[in-house]
């Protein structure tokens, strides 16, 4: 990480608990132009795809990017188990993150 850009976590409050999510930025707030909610694909294919997901939320935010990688529920750090994860449940928790992510941009 740069030190032109911030790694931050936080836990957003979703409909059915708690959403985590790690948000890249410019160091510089007043240099945000734009916003980028990630959208992780699931299971094996985020693990092999893990690395280059924060290359590119680091170069989104070098270039005045807010980079909101969001976990939705069910799976890593959010609330709830993997029998919790619905597709439904998933546009739900996109929707939270992306409101969340416009009142930050």
């Amino acid at each position: 990480m740069s030190a032109s850009t911030l790694l931050s976590g936080h836990y957003l409050a979703g409909e059915a608990g708690a959403l985590a999510a790690v948000v890249i930025e410019p160091a510089d707030r007043a240099a945000i132009r734009f916003g980028v909610l990630y959208l992780p694909p699931f299971a094996d294919e985020m693990n092999k795809s893990r690395r280059m997901a924060a290359v590119q939320a680091r170069a989104w935010a070098a270039r005045g990017g807010c980079v909101v990688m969001l976990d939705p529920r069910g799976t890593g750090d959010s609330a709830g188990d993997h029998g919790d994860a619905t597709w439904t449940g998933w546009q739900a928790d996109a929707c939270t993150a992306w409101r969340w992510l416009a009142e930050r941009v």
